[in-house]
């Protein structure tokens, strides 16, 4: 294998970055009754594992009858429902709900600034309540808003100390704002007792092995697996750590527990091709992983351009000329931007010079 490959793992907050991303999988809020840290996965919030292969950088009838209905309807508004946030359990009126319901759209559809407003309002009628001073730091973060949402999570953490959610964000928000030896030191503290939950100890295991700690990161992965064995985040950030460690063999596993649970993940496919290439030196598993990632449903093309260079760079260490030039052509097609392909010297360049259907994606490479 001549691959000259480079790594790296790095958090980018709540902006996507190129692909092969692997989602934390935490939400951006303490919002949804009875949310999910983990589990219910692919959130706003996103640490960002990016490794790449060979090209250095390899988520709203008449008066009387009408007034009744007005009465009914101002009666309906105006009764409180249920909101929980962790232990406790908040009430909003029925007005209040469908203005939180708006906020939420907003968000979805991107338009942080009325999300941002209707939540500030609403917080401001309900200044002790730890669900809406979340949901408004959450509005805040997706508007890019990262210092002003840092203080709303802590004043939810502060209101609801006890809530496993509310740490969270503040320790994604530390993250994001590049404090992280305060991010991961918080997120260790959340997962230090005993009964610490899955969610805790992969929040804590994601962050040390994505600042370079994976001795420390394995244990407490290792726990949250035991713990939830359906945990495929889990499992693949012990993979990813297992990586860090060059322990190919108990990463390879890993990421098939992650696999087994998620077999369309680009990210963790991307993460296990990584390992066969580099670590277990397996070009054959790798082109496996590299296969499978190119039959996978994608949102965007481009998530699979490394798959397709993969592909075209072992094809032509298989001497598979056509094979190599038509993984090449599908990457530029997907948007891989490496140049590296196309300088002279490269094994690209040597192997297939002569060829009519390589010089044409040369002279594209050089335009």
């Amino acid at each position: 294998m001549n691959a000259d490959a480079a790594s790296a793992c790095f958090y980018v907050g709540a902006s996507n970055r190129f692909q092969f991303v692997r989602n934390i999988g935490l939400p951006c809020s303490i919002s949804a009754p009875e949310p999910s840290l983990l589990e219910e996965g692919k959130g706003r919030v996103q640490c960002h594992e990016v490794s790449t292969f060979d090209m250095n950088r390899s988520i709203a009838v008449g008066t009387a009858l009408a007034l009744l209905a007005l009465a009914a309807t101002a009666l309906f508004l105006l009764s409180p429902s249920p909101k929980r946030f962790g232990p406790a359990e908040e009430r909003f009126s029925r007005w209040e709900e469908r203005q939180i319901d708006r906020a939420e759209r907003a968000i979805d559809a991107g338009d942080h600034a009325t999300a941002i407003d209707r939540y500030r309002a609403l917080a401001s009628r309900h200044p002790a309540s730890a669900y809406l001073h979340g949901r408004l730091g959450a509005a805040l973060r997706a508007g890019g808003k990262h210092e002003q949402a840092l203080a709303e999570f802590e004043t939810a953490r502060r209101l609801a100390p006890a809530d496993e959610n509310a740490a969270a964000n503040v320790i994604m928000s530390l993250d994001e704002l590049g404090r992280r030896d305060e991010a991961v030191r918080e997120a260790v503290a959340l997962a230090s007792p005993p009964g610490a939950s899955a969610r805790a100890l992969t929040l804590a295991g994601t962050l040390l092995a994505n600042n370079d700690r994976p001795e420390e990161a394995v244990p407490l992965l290792r726990r949250a697996v035991h713990l939830d064995g359906r945990n495929d985040l889990a499992w693949h950030e012990l993979g990813f750590a297992h990586t860090q460690l060059e322990d190919g063999d108990a990463a390879e596993q890993a990421f098939q527990r992650a696999l087994a649970l998620s077999p369309c993940d680009l990210a963790t496919l991307h993460a296990a091709a990584w390992n066969a290439l580099v670590v277990l030196d397996d070009d054959d598993r790798a082109l496996a992983y590299a296969e499978k990632a190119i039959t996978c449903p994608a949102r965007r093309a481009s998530e699979k351009a490394d798959f397709f260079y993969l592909r075209a760079d072992l094809k032509l260490q298989r001497d598979d000329a056509e094979g190599a030039v038509e993984s090449l052509r599908s990457a530029l097609k997907a948007g891989y931007d490496g140049k590296e392909w196309c300088e002279p010297g490269s094994p690209f360049v040597l192997a297939l010079a002569d060829r009519p259907d390589f010089q044409a994606l040369l002279k594209e490479c050089k335009e």
